[in-house]
């Protein structure tokens, strides 16, 4: 009988070996089956795969029907547990539903969201008030009234609360041996909780009003311990619930920030703890015993709270928190540019505050080996795959949700739910359950010492794995069992290499050699199958696991990955990427293989900027008056989105220089960015041409024109008669002085020489006649 079971399993195997390359049968186990691709099913019928000559983890397409004992779980998702119309109190659904899951197969839902009319804010309005705010802080303290009469305009269901920042009270930071850093300006401070939660505006600007500056040494603040505060003490603080009401803090300042390691500096070691410090003061009391939070941290925190920073900064520090805001971006974390005297900062709340409410953004915490994708289903404006802007009120909009888990690691398994967060809005929890494992081999389903597998092996999902030392379909055989090693050879029964070179041959089955990598491992009946070894893209196998997965000596690629390295994209499936509201790259561009590539001229992922086109200076023309100087239709401006930034400097992008209604220009400067957004720099003054008199006097422009030249010419004899001058008195002081410092008599002339007395006869030559 045995050798009958023998005769069969290498005759079922030899079958398949020739004429399949099925990814499912290197698997030897349910748990490996159903783990190792979305496609295979595990047959659990005893002897399945030696009556059905089929391997047992198949693929669903080849299964035979003959099979009833199958293992083939799918994603899917429940009924969600909070499914409540949308009203003013329910802004999105479902609030949470569950998922259960299997890898490389995901799960779709629908999220839902209706922004809601006088949804209830809480607004925090977070002032710096270190020296280098001082020519800042008189204005600040009588806007106290616009900014609540700014947020009133929006929803009337609002409460206004104020805090102050400066630094830590330590050296270097200030100067310890004085008590204020200046004669009029109090002392130092961490943080203060200067007024809880109000709906009176008049309370709220008296409040504002009071403050009086303070100031530090170095340029760098303390506001990341205020916002830490402001995250972790809800209730001192006095946030409404996190799930009924918006939570927006007003971040002012001129300057940078400190954060974690910079306390050393001042002697303090201790890691923010991210816990609550306000003491009955209200003050923060752990300012010079913690070290600032981390910018990760403080993220955390915040993103817990569901706090949504506005950064009103000025310009020259804006490009710091332009970076801070795209390490927050999650938060929904918006920047705007406070004016040389922050001015400007009421409508910079307003329009701020209207961005947020208006844009529906769907963000997650990324868990470790998920795959998470977005897809708007009903959205007037899409403005990428997980965000629809300039959302009106009492507008749905509706988003798809595909959760995938992409390999059944440790992570995945402890993870047991994760939130999606709907930015201003709210949190969808998610609770997850994936599919890692088969109930078949668990007890009590697995027996242990089954008599199915000569006492000597567990039997489940419909086999037998054997003890340490015992080998075969019943665990009859040992390592000393003796067997023709041609049941082991893939191509016949006497060629073809024993277990592929590559394991030992053990009671008629393959034993595959383990490696030394744990990742690497080599599988199959015969040993054929590896998962390494595949072809390269970009240095990583199968180009990583984002766009393949090396399986039996190939790669199986993933998406819209194709080739043999998956290193090519299927353009057919990415082309739509290149489409918008049903143009190809805005008729600007071809397509290719999903990216746009632009005519001359055009950029943006679909070819819908065109900085240097002519008439672009003209069509944003009635926006920069609508927006910069409040003038133009209000059915023309309704439409207008530019992000006007008011400045003397307009040298950042494309200039422009219109005409206005006066007969002066108003000039401005523009950039594109590649998502389309155009940020507007304009000069508050206009630029406005000298005129000339229409009876201007001709003859007197000439005659001055030619007395000027005169008078120049004049000039110009003038100079070179002062500086010949100027050489011959030089020259003159010079003989003087040599002839001052001569050492000769006045009576005498050094270069006269007397007459000679003696004379001598050239014929005589010294002889007497």
């Amino acid at each position: 009988m045995y050798s009958i079971t023998i005769i069969l399993t290498c005759l079922a195997t030899y079958t398949y070996a020739q004429g399949n390359s099925n990814p499912c049968a290197v698997f030897d186990s349910c748990a490996a089956c159903i783990t190792g691709g979305p496609d295979c099913v595990w047959c659990g019928d005893e002897n399945y795969n030696l009556i059905i000559k089929r391997p047992r983890c198949d693929l669903r397409s080849k299964m035979n029907s003959t099979c009833h004992n199958k293992t083939d779980p799918s994603s899917t998702f429940n009924k969600p547990l909070s499914n409540k119309e949308l009203d003013s109190n329910t802004q999105f659904t479902p609030q949470t539903l569950n998922l259960n899951l299997r890898v490389d197969q995901p799960a779709k839902f629908q999220v839902k969201v209706k922004p809601a009319e006088n949804y209830p804010v809480d607004l925090y309005y977070l002032m710096d008030l270190s020296f280098s705010m001082n020519d800042d802080l008189e204005n600040l303290k009588n806007l106290g009234a616009g900014i609540s009469s700014a947020i009133g305009s929006v929803t009337t269901n609002y409460r206004l609360a104020f805090g102050s920042f400066v630094d830590k009270a330590v050296s270097p930071f200030v100067q310890i041996e004085n008590e204020t850093p200046c004669p009029q300006c109090r002392k130092t401070f961490g943080y203060i909780h200067n007024m809880n939660f109000t709906t009176n505006a008049n309370e709220f600007a008296n409040g504002v009003r009071k403050q009086t500056i303070s100031g530090n040494l170095d340029k760098p603040e303390g506001g990341f311990d205020a916002l830490m505060q402001l995250a972790v003490c809800e209730k001192k603080i006095g946030w409404r619930s996190k799930s009924s009401s918006r939570r927006i803090v007003i971040y002012v300042t001129d300057d940078s920030f400190h954060s974690a390691g910079d306390g050393k500096i001042g002697g303090i070691v201790t890691q923010n703890d991210g816990e609550c410090h306000m003491n009955d003061a209200n003050t923060y009391s752990k300012s010079t015993v913690m070290d600032y939070p981390s910018v990760g941290f403080l993220r955390a925190k915040l993103r817990e709270s569901k706090i949504v920073p506005i950064l009103a900064v000025t310009s020259r520090v804006k490009s710091l928190y332009d970076s801070l805001a795209g390490e927050w971006k999650d938060l929904g974390t918006t920047v705007g540019t406070l004016s040389s005297d922050s001015s400007n900062i009421v409508s910079l709340i307003k329009k701020n505050y209207e961005k947020i409410s208006s844009t529906v953004r769907l963000v997650d915490s990324q868990p470790s080996d998920f795959k998470i994708e977005y897809k708007p289903i009903k959205c007037s404006q899409v403005a990428g795959d997980n965000e629809c802007k300039n959302v009106k009120i009492n507008e749905e909009v509706v988003f798809e949700v595909s959760v995938t888990p992409q390999r059944c690691s440790e992570a995945v398994k402890k993870l047991k739910s994760f939130d999606i967060s709907i930015i201003g809005f709210g949190d969808v929890k998610v609770n997850v359950d994936v599919k890692c494992d088969c109930d078949c081999e668990k007890q009590p389903q697995a027996m242990k010492n089954s008599t199915r597998c000569n006492s000597a092996g567990t039997f489940a999902c419909g086999k037998c794995y054997c003890d340490a030392g015992k080998y075969g379909s019943d665990c009859k055989c040992t390592d000393a069992s003796a067997v023709d090693d041609s049941q082991c050879r893939a191509n016949n029964a006497t060629t073809g290499h024993v277990c592929s070179k590559s394991g030992t041959c053990i009671c008629g089955s393959c034993q595959c050699t383990p490696r030394k990598h744990p990742a690497e491992k080599i599988s199959g009946t015969f040993c054929e199958c590896r998962n390494f070894g595949c072809d390269l893209h970009n240095g990583k196998e199968c180009g990583g696991p984002d766009q393949g997965v090396c399986e039996c000596n190939k790669c199986t690629c993933k998406g819209v990955w194709i080739g043999s390295n998956c290193g090519q994209k299927n353009c057919t499936l990415v082309e739509k990427d290149c489409v918008k509201n049903g143009v190809v790259c805005g008729g600007r561009g071809k397509c290719d293989c999903g990216v746009c590539n632009c005519d001359v001229g055009y950029r943006g992922t679909h070819c819908e900027a065109c900085p240097s086109c002519p008439g672009q200076c003209s069509r944003k023309r009635d926006c920069v008056f609508c927006q910069a100087f409040n003038r133009g239709s209000p059915e023309t401006c309704k439409n207008c989105s530019l992000h006007i930034i008011k400045t003397n400097v307009t040298t950042y992008g494309q200039k422009c220089e219109v005409p206005d209604n006066d007969g002066c220009f108003v000039v401005f400067s523009y950039s594109v960015a590649d998502d389309g957004n155009t940020t507007v720099w304009v000069n508050p003054k206009k630029a406005c041409p000298q005129t000339i008199s229409s009876e201007a006097n001709v003859l007197a422009i000439v005659l001055g024109i030619i007395g000027g030249l005169l008078l120049a010419a004049i000039v110009a004899l003038l100079i070179w008669k002062l500086l010949v001058s100027t050489y011959d008195n030089y020259e003159y002081s010079k003989f003087e002085k040599e002839r001052t410092s001569s050492r000769w008599n006045k009576a005498e002339n050094p270069i006269y020489k007397g007459a000679k007395q003696k004379y001598d006869n050239p014929v005589y030559a010294g002889q007497r006649q």
